[in-house]
């Protein structure tokens, strides 16, 4: 008969007592589990604290713009950044969308652009308005066209500050709501003024007729600035303050200074 080794009987039964190797490895996942969503825990908090600091927050919004709505303008501005979620503070720069603000501009006003940024802290929009209605005179009558280029009969909705048009030429039966100018000469037309503001002496331009692409503006000095509407009006613009600054001797003695054939100036 065999001799059994009771010592070493004894300490596999206690061995098998204490846990099987299975359930050893059960041990070690949950313990390695645990570990994991502690950590997830303690990274997620770290999150949480860290886009709720104030740095990551806009502290305040400016509104830029020239017209009398400023306080619509900000009302909505600020209903955007009251915005918060559960975990996402009022004015997070995670949570405010600069796209969305403008979407939200354009469909609630009726603007022309709106931009938005920010310096450090501070939330901008950089808003400009639709222009009012501007004067339209011809065949010796008065007529308001709006920004779009659509003309009306009712002169009541141009404002003092508006610009004029002439039309020298007839341009035959106008209808209330017909399309006399396209939106894009009408916006040229616009920018023209904005920009040689200091140099003209009223806010009239003149055009040939209302299919012209050439329009005039006159110079306080009594000179005439000719110039096409389908072209980059800050370029015309360039081009014409190099050319006056060759005859700042002889500005007196000038007709007109046509800036309507791209780089070629004619000048009289």
């Amino acid at each position: 008969m065999k001799k059994r080794n009771f010592t070493q009987l004894d300490a596999v039964q206690a061995y098998t007592k204490k846990g099987t190797p299975k359930g050893i490895q059960e041990q070690i996942i949950a313990k390695a589990v645990a570990r994991i969503l502690a950590l997830l825990i303690l990274f997620l908090g770290a999150i949480f604290l860290i886009i709720r600091m104030p740095f990551l927050r806009y502290k305040s919004i400016e509104i830029l713009t020239n017209t009398e709505e400023i306080e619509s303008y900000r009302a909505l501005a600020n209903n955007e950044l009251d915005q918060s979620s559960f975990f996402l503070p009022r004015g997070s720069v995670f949570l405010v969308r600069k796209e969305l603000i403008e979407q939200s501009f354009k469909s609630s006003f009726d603007v022309l652009s709106v931009e938005v940024g920010s310096d450090e802290r501070v939330l901008t929009v950089s808003i400009t308005p639709k222009p009012a209605a501007s004067l339209l005179l011809l065949d010796g009558l008065q007529y308001a066209i709006s920004f779009d280029g659509v003309i009306t009969d009712d002169i009541s909705i141009v404002s003092q500050n508006s610009i004029t048009i002439r039309i020298s030429e007839g341009a035959g039966e106008i209808a209330n709501g017909a399309q006399l100018l396209s939106s894009d000469r009408m916006a040229s037309l616009h920018k023209a003024v904005n920009i040689f503001a200091n140099v003209i002496d009223t806010q009239e331009i003149l055009l040939e007729q209302s299919a012209s692409r050439w329009a005039q503006l006159k110079s306080k000095d009594g000179y005439a600035i000719l110039f096409e509407l389908d072209t980059d009006i800050e370029r015309v613009y360039e081009r014409y303050t190099t050319v006056i600054d060759q005859y700042q001797n002889e500005i007196d003695q000038l007709d007109y200074i046509d800036l309507r054939f791209g780089n070629k100036v004619f000048i009289k």
